[in-house]
């Protein structure tokens, strides 16, 4: 079975670019730490097509913590020089947020962080209401 999941932080900014049939394509790097230790960091090239591409590109960049899925694939390439290379990468099916609503809120306000998104302000109301145990009354 070939799947995994990493979560980390960008290394740098995703490397949006499209194919000649225009599809969407976007490069980018996470760096993760190996469990059990932060003395010891993975750095792992990951590449997400189509709309994933175009999410990836807007919403996130050098610093933010992501998270993807998907399987590992290799491929065999020339490189300028002449000689033969190989590339290891994660092509990710999912992506997502590695960061809780209210930390993507705190870094937006000071650096603009995930390329223009602007999550909605909280107006400090909440969905939920508070209520007293005692006036409760439960089936059993």
């Amino acid at each position: 079975m070939n799947v995994i999941a990493i979560s980390g932080r960008l290394v740098r900014d995703p490397e949006l670019r499209y194919t000649g049939d225009q599809k969407a394509c976007c490069a980018f790097t996470i760096a993760v730490d190996r469990p059990g230790t932060r003395e010891k960091t993975d750095f792992i090239d990951c590449i997400a097509w189509e709309k994933k591409a175009e999410f990836v590109s807007k919403y996130f960049k050098r610093g933010s913590r992501i998270e993807v899925s998907g399987i590992i694939t290799s491929r065999s390439y020339e490189a300028k020089d002449g000689g033969k290379r190989k590339a290891v990468e994660v092509r990710c099916d999912q992506v997502f947020f590695g960061d809780s609503k209210r930390e993507q809120e705190g870094s937006q306000q000071g650096s603009g962080a995930y390329g223009g998104y602007s999550a909605p302000a909280s107006s400090g109301a909440s969905d939920f209401e508070q209520i007293d145990d005692e006036d409760t009354q439960l089936p059993f």
